[in-house]
């Protein structure tokens, strides 16, 4: 199962990015940072490229790299599920990653549909080399996109420099102020949490949240925790279990925010775009078995908020309310 913690730590990267058939390599140096996240139920890393120290304001979109993956076991599929997203270029991709041989292999596709393969291999505690490729029309041929040879910048069990590679001091600049839907979220809120069930019976407990900037400003990262840590044990119901993390990033293309959710603890997978509409912060979109959902900050102020959490029920006009939060930010 555990196919990616080995990788846990930091990697100086000598990076190979080919343009087309044109096998004259981009070539830079870059560097990604790997830690366990979610009560150790996830992997998240983040790759930046060029490194942190010869990054600059206007570099060209094609050869900026500062995003993030999420790799989740999923045991129904005996698999790891990936999410990756890079903000600074727009780039997504979700696929699946599996232990092949000495080899770990992911394959899925990008928003478009292009079938893609990336590998880790030649792998040893302190070194690897990454291929990724995509499938061409012909449906047969895997081009070569890109290829990295990683080193161990730490010795192995040394602390990840991954937390202050993943935070952010503020908000990029290229995010004017009315398209900073969440800025006022940032810090650590407590949470009075109310669960509906269909038949109307009803679950309260508590919990936290926690907002922070992430990926050179481009996006809020934030994680919730339900009940509160010090209450959490093993065994819980997943009814009230809860630790999970949400990935918002501008997208300029269509003045919205994507929003991906998702919760180790109950296999839930949630994506959602949201806007302003008045007051509120609405985001909507779609559970993994395609149920419409709505999920909504509404009553914001600086030291509390109200989140809405509803399904449209089968007659396609009636939004059920599942679940409702009161925050109270922490002083």
């Amino acid at each position: 199962m555990d196919v990616y913690g080995w990788l846990t730590g930091s990697w100086e990267l000598e990076v190979c990015q080919y343009a087309g058939a044109d096998l004259r390599a981009l070539q830079m140096r870059g560097e990604a940072h790997f830690g366990w996240v979610l009560e150790g139920r996830a992997v998240q890393d983040v790759w930046i490229m060029p490194r942190i120290a010869e990054r600059g304001p206007h570099l060209d979109k094609t050869n900026n790299m500062y995003g993030t993956t999420f790799r989740v076991w999923n045991p129904a599929i005996q698999a790891w599920h990936i999410e990756w997203m890079n903000p600074a270029s727009g780039h997504r991709e979700r696929q699946t990653g599996r232990r092949i041989g000495n080899e770990i292999v992911q394959t899925g596709a990008r928003p478009d549909g292009t079938a893609t393969r990336w590998r880790f291999t030649e792998i040893t505690s302190d070194s690897f080399h990454w291929i990724g490729e995509a499938l061409q029309p012909d449906g047969r041929s895997w081009m070569l996109e890109g290829e990295f040879r990683a080193k161990r910048m730490d010795p192995a069990g040394e602390p990840s420099r991954f937390h202050s590679a993943l935070m952010a001091p503020g908000r990029s600049q290229e995010i004017v102020g009315l398209e900073d839907l969440y800025g006022c979220l940032i810090g650590s809120w407590e949470l009075e949490v109310h669960r509906y069930e269909p038949g109307g019976s009803s679950i309260s407990s508590n919990g936290e949240v926690h907002f922070t900037w992430a990926l050179e400003g481009r996006a809020v990262q934030d994680v919730w925790i339900m009940p509160k840590r010090p209450e959490r044990a093993v065994g819980m119901d997943k009814r009230v279990n809860r630790y999970g993390t949400t990935l918002r990033i501008w997208n300029p293309s269509i003045q919205a925010w994507d929003i991906l959710w998702i919760d180790p603890v109950t296999g839930n997978r949630d994506q959602m775009i949201a806007r302003r509409v008045g007051q509120d912060i609405v985001q909507v979109g779609t559970q993994a078995d395609g149920t419409p959902i709505r999920w909504s900050f509404t009553e914001v102020t600086g030291d509390s908020f109200h989140w809405l959490g509803e399904s449209l029920q089968d007659d396609g006009r009636t939004w059920r309310l599942g679940a409702e939060f009161y925050a109270r930010r922490k002083q």
